[in-house]
């Protein structure tokens, strides 16, 4: 390769970095001005309402949140892969025609499900669950269709504005629920009611903005064709995220059964809250990492160094965070929230632990769904899912709440430690096998070449 395609190629590379940069600062802003209202309204709420409060609320989404994955039978994590736009707005037809459907049955289902609900979990009577379950996990399930489409389009404004709503709604219901001493209803409400305004919100954009594109495109022999083309992500994706969402709310239920609410609301706040400085960072980059690698794939560049920076760089700006949680946990939370939360603190510090390795490990997994990893994935969520409650569950019976919560998360950390070498392993490999190849009699040698 000459001097000048060298320096052409790398001038290149430094722009689409530079682009790269921009997009996640973009995002940053509006997830970081979302979090700066969690954070400000953080020690108001802790006044405003009790551990038990926050248990229910975790509780809650910790359902909603399992349910979620299901709503487009993980087909929005396709949208961003073809190369053509046609089939990205059909993939996004099908997400959206399987969330409708989905919540329809849910909203048979869940009845039943809410009146046990409400009878064996301290604190949650008189909390509508039979309705606000199903207009949650509907207004989840559309937004992660959308986002995936925006993060496609490079729409990253959209995800950023998103963002900010959501934290209002949320925030500026929590609070006044707390004012009006509603109790756990409050929290709830709070949670619906920002996830419905900011989802309205995101779907106006994309109407006003893609509505040509997308009825151009909208073909329901496509939609059928590409629903056998990417059933790898039902098939695999959706249940490997099912057990993920499992083993992230798992403490929820096994904290509930063996120490009752007001420990799960001391869990719970502090996981909140200590993943609101990864949050700020590692979601804006999973949206623009991902369509960054699908475009790097296609056009068969040099993935590993790809994944290699970007995991370094999540670990030099996790670290310090990290290290003040781990080290003075206790103190900080009761500073910034009052004495009655110290037991968040003592928490936070193992939390930590998970929660930093958890953080690294996002550009090996969005990696590993652009090579089509999603087998893989599957049995390393099975190995994770059955270690992590397999040690809770021994932690709350023989032990007591802080042990469990510690074995949880350090067990969270070795796992993720795990995924990130394995992946980053295989691609290094596909890599060398590819640099063989191309090297070959006949085969197309240049970068980028198709």
């Amino acid at each position: 390769m000459s001097g000048r395609m060298r320096q052409a190629l790398t001038l290149m590379s430094n722009l689409f970095y530079a682009k790269f940069v921009k997009n996640v600062a973009v995002l940053v802003l509006g997830t970081g001005l979302g979090q700066c209202l969690t954070i400000l309204t953080a020690p108001l709420l802790s006044r405003l309402y009790d551990p038990s409060a926050f248990g229910v609320l975790s509780l809650y989404t910790s359902i909603v949140s399992i349910l979620a994955v299901m709503m487009a039978g993980r087909y929005e994590l396709a949208i961003v892969l073809p190369e053509k736009d046609d089939d990205a707005v059909n993939i996004l037809m099908l997400a959206l025609l399987i969330t409708f459907g989905l919540t329809a049955a849910s909203i048979l289902i869940l009845p039943s499900m809410g009146r046990h609900f409400s009878q064996y979990v301290p604190g949650a009577r008189g909390v509508p669950w039979l309705w606000m379950i199903p207009i949650s996990v509907f207004a989840m399930g559309v937004y992660q269709s959308l986002a995936y489409w925006c993060t496609r389009k490079q729409a990253f404004a959209r995800l950023s504005i998103f963002q900010i709503f959501r934290s209002v709604g949320v925030a500026g219901t929590q609070t006044t629920g707390g004012i009006l001493h509603a109790g756990a209803p409050g929290l709830v409400f709070g949670q619906v009611a920002g996830q419905i305004l900011a989802t309205s919100i995101l779907f106006g954009q994309v109407l006003r903005e893609d509505k040509r594109i997308i009825r151009d495109a909208l073909c329901f022999a496509k939609i059928q064709k590409l629903a056998k083309d990417y059933v790898r992500f039902p098939l695999y994706s959706t249940p490997q995220t099912l057990l993920n969402e499992f083993s992230q709310n798992v403490p929820a239920f096994i904290l509930t059964y063996a120490f009752g609410t007001g420990v799960v609301g001391y869990y719970s706040l502090a996981l909140r809250l200590i993943q609101l400085p990864y949050n700020l960072i590692g979601q804006s980059i999973t949206q623009v990492f991902y369509q960054k690698v699908s475009k790097d794939y296609h056009d068969r560049k040099n993935i590993y160094q790809t994944v290699k920076r970007s995991t370094l760089t999540l670990a030099a700006v996790a670290m310090l965070p990290t290290i003040a949680l781990v080290g003075f946990g206790p103190q900080l939370f009761t500073f910034v929230l009052g004495e009655a939360w110290f037991q968040s603190g003592l928490y936070a510090q193992w939390m930590a632990v998970w929660v930093f390795f958890g953080f690294l490990n996002t550009p090996s997994f969005v990696t590993a769904q652009v090579y089509g990893l999603q087998r893989f994935l599957l049995c390393y969520e099975i190995g994770l899912f059955i270690s992590r409650t397999a040690v809770l569950y021994w932690g709350a019976l023989s032990a007591d709440a802080l042990s469990a919560i510690a074995l949880f998360s350090v067990t969270g950390g070795v796992f993720n430690c795990f995924l990130i070498v394995a992946v980053m392993f295989y691609v290094k490999k596909q890599m060398r096998h590819d640099a063989e190849r191309s090297s070959l009699p006949g085969d197309i040698t240049d970068e980028g070449a198709t």
